[in-house]
């Protein structure tokens, strides 16, 4: 998925409603040195609007950048099978050689969950998508809904440059 993607589906959730609320619920749960670096985990609840069947509770990191740039870049990372959250904060710091994953400190780095709901949630909604194909033809799942939703409140919350955000 290349920055414009991500960009352009972004700019769908950039209404009104949407925007006082991008988020339920956002907490701050830990905050902890890794490798030098702060990580600070937050949670929040399932919006409505995602299409949960039911509300459940998803966390993810941000470790913020920490150079002088005022308007610093987004590094996006979704865990591989079998990983979660956690797990990849701690390796991708420890272990730079984890390109795909690595963002140095001039870049905020937000490492996101698809644990919360196995049933829908994992593997990034691919199951959900799977029950339901039919609906998610021109329909973004409730997992794809819940991703967007944090990018964009991370780039709120942490000022990021929206021409520099990337996936890995």
């Amino acid at each position: 998925i290349s920055t414009l993607v991500i960009l352009g589906i972004l700019t769908a959730f950039n209404n009104a409603s949407a925007q006082n609320s991008i988020l339920p619920k956002v907490r701050i749960v830990n905050k902890r040195k890794v490798e030098g670096r702060n990580a600070i985990r937050y949670e929040h609840d399932s919006a409505k609007r995602w299409g949960y069947e039911k509300n459940h509770s998803n966390y993810f990191y941000v470790v913020p950048a920490t150079s002088s740039e005022k308007k610093a870049p987004l590094r996006v990372v979704l865990h591989s099978a079998g990983g979660n959250g956690d797990k990849v904060l701690l390796n991708d710091l420890k272990q730079h050689d984890w390109f795909q994953y690595y963002g140095d400190d001039t870049f905020h780095v937000l490492y996101l969950d698809c644990r919360g709901i196995i049933k829908t949630d994992w593997w990034w909604g691919y199951h959900e998508i799977k029950r339901n194909a039919d609906l998610y033809k021109n329909e973004l799942a409730p997992a794809e809904k819940r991703v967007l939703s944090t990018i964009k409140w991370v780039i709120e919350e942490y000022n990021v440059d929206r021409n520099r955000v990337y996936l890995c």
